[in-house]
């Protein structure tokens, strides 16, 4: 064979892995045992002084009749011993001969000769890798293989050695998806990590459960979020919620993280996007526990009360009210989970509000309060990382109560609040009260009668208008505003004629357009391209989007921006029509602009 057939022969000849596996028994360790052997190793056969030569000879010439016995790597050594125990040469040499099938040199030669007939050497090995996976996957057992894990003392040499390879590491995370409990496996895992891949290793693997290993997928999973990279926050989910011991850990280590890290409040809306991905899991206690509210069991009580039912009791609200407008009130972070503050908000803007009169003011005071105080805590002790409350800033509360009250009035009002617009803009400039316009705006406009009139008056309606001053002031609600939009752009308005339709829906993609102008660009052109793809929309609504987005925005273009916008323009049904022969329209400068644009 030419050297390529030798670097295959490497590869695929004597396949240490193969049997040590796969066979039918344990090669050396449980026989061996049983025939009077010492310590049964696959790579260092001995025998013990008492076992009786014959006894060896014997042990022996069985090894050597399995198939290809004579590629394993202890031959040798079981030879030796053999021939330490006076057998016969002949006898050895015909139980090789006669076992010897040549697996591994049959791999070879079929891998020359599919490079004979074209084949490049790259797609040849990995058509044998593949083959070569395929078949350690089906008959991988993990009893053997940590067998094998006990009686070598460790990972074996080739093990240390595949995993060096990229295809055979993503084996290992496949097997050990399969056999969650194996010590051969899970230790393959934990020496790829030491190795500098721990970016590779999946999240759900029972590997990460140990510290070593769960503390640098945390942090590799962790640079990727903060990278933006897809898929990230689901992966770092399904990392934390391995079990109680990766959960625990990671609640402990981003909360020391926002306490003590600069920038690190950032982390908050991190947790509390995962808190909710995993409302299933029963978490809700370790988070009340985390959140310092030990010392108040009553409150820890009535807060996961009402967000495990999904619903607010006057009887908790009473509780929390009390607890929080003592003189040493509990942390406020008891408040701050996303699932209460949402139902508080839910309850007092909605368009039907069942509030009791008597028990409103309190709804207001706890939404106030979880949106208006800060605390200062210490630095956690090192001793028992506990933290004391140094102080807590109550400056805006009464402020923000009555913020809250004055635009519930207003919002009470209904279609009248448009003669109100100029002070509801004066308060929209407060988060709490815009998240909580969203939910209200959103329960108005899908009214069946809100639209009669709006399509044909082209007029945007003052609902809609404020909706555009939230999407300014605050960007962080960019997303809910977009996830509304969306609601009603793809609402079916039964009641309105074809024609009203169509120019709500223009109306709707306007509003996506300004928040393209707010800095919400990818989210928004990413909808809209999947919207066209459907083809279930008239192409004179996405006709316009593109006419009126072009007229917002302007050179140099980055690469993510063409990818999603250029399909779209460049289709001449949506754009032919805008196309003047001088090539100075929009679409013809923006096609060209394009053409700077380095798109993979």
């Amino acid at each position: 064979m030419d050297e390529d057939d030798d670097d295959m022969e490497q590869e695929y000849g004597g396949d240490e892995e193969r049997g040590d596996l796969m066979e039918d028994e344990d090669q050396y360790g449980e026989e061996a045992d049983e025939e009077g052997a010492g310590g049964g190793n696959s790579t260092d056969v001995t025998f013990s002084e008492a076992a009786p030569p014959a006894q060896i000879r014997d042990f022996c010439l069985e090894k050597f009749k399995s198939i290809d016995f004579i590629m394993e790597p202890v031959m040798m050594d079981l030879v030796n011993q053999y021939f330490a125990a006076d057998g016969e040469p002949a006898g050895a040499i015909e139980s090789l001969a006669n076992s010897y099938e040549g697996i591994a040199q049959y791999v070879n030669l079929f891998a020359q000769w599919l490079l004979i007939l074209g084949e490049d050497e790259h797609t040849v090995q990995e058509l044998i890798e593949r083959q070569l996976e395929t078949m350690i996957i089906k008959h991988f057992d993990p009893k053997k293989a940590d067998k094998i894990f006990n009686n070598e003392g460790g990972v074996p040499p080739w093990v240390m050695e595949l995993i060096t390879h990229s295809h055979w590491r993503k084996m290992v995370y496949k097997l050990v998806e399969v056999h969650r409990d194996c010590l051969m496996l899970n230790f393959a895992i934990k020496s790829i990590s030491d190795a500098g891949f721990q970016s590779e290793i999946p999240t759900t693997t029972t590997a990460v459960n140990q510290m070593e290993v769960f503390i640098r997928v945390f942090d590799s999973t962790m640079g990727r979020i903060v990278d933006g990279a897809p898929g990230a926050l689901s992966d770092f989910t399904k990392l934390i919620t391995n079990g109680e011991c990766t959960y625990l850990a990671a609640q402990m280590i981003m909360s020391s993280l926002i306490h003590e890290c600069p920038g690190g409040m950032n982390l908050v809306k991190i947790m509390q996007d995962v808190n909710e991905s995993i409302k299933d899991h029963q978490t809700m206690q370790t988070q009340l526990s985390i959140a310092k509210g030990a010392a108040w069991p009553k409150v820890m009580q009535a807060v996961a009360s009402m967000v495990a039912k999904k619903s607010l009791n006057p009887a908790d609200i009473q509780i929390l009210f009390q607890a929080y407008s003592s003189a040493d009130p509990p942390p406020v972070g008891l408040l701050r989970f996303k699932g209460f503050a949402e139902l508080l908000i839910e309850s007092l803007f909605s368009t039907d509000p069942k509030i009791p009169t008597d028990h409103r003011p309190k709804y207001i005071f706890l939404l106030s309060y979880m949106a208006a105080v800060f605390e200062k805590w210490s630095v956690p002790s090192k001793k028992d990382h506990t933290q004391t409350r140094l102080d807590i800033f109550k400056e805006d509360l009464k402020f923000t109560q009555e913020s809250l009250r004055k635009i519930l009035e207003m919002s009470a009002k209904g279609n009248d609040v448009v003669s109100e617009l100029p002070a509801v803009f004066n308060f929209l400039k407060f988060g709490v009260i815009s998240l909580g316009m969203i939910h209200w705006i959103g329960k108005t406009v899908k009214e069946p009668s809100y639209f009669k009139f709006a399509g044909e008056s082209r007029n945007t309606p003052a609902h809609l208008i404020i909706i555009d001053e939230i999407a300014t002031l605050h960007p962080t609600l960019h997303r809910r505003i977009l996830d509304l939009l969306v609601e009603l752009f793809e609402a079916p308005w039964p009641q309105l004629d074809v024609l009203i339709r169509l120019e709500l829906q223009k109306m709707f993609l306007d509003r996506m357009i300004h928040l393209v102008s707010c800095g919400c660009v990818l989210p928004v052109l990413g909808y809209v391209r999947s919207a066209y793809a459907k083809q279930d929309t008239d192409v004179s609504v996405f006709r316009h989007f593109v006419l009126e987005l072009l007229d917002v925005i302007a050179p140099p273009y980055s690469v993510a921006l063409v990818k999603h916008l250029l399909p779209l323009v460049s289709d001449n049904a949506v754009t032919g029509m805008l196309r003047h022969a001088d090539g100075k329209d929009p679409v013809s400068v923006f096609l060209e602009d394009c053409k700077n644009v380095d798109v993979v």
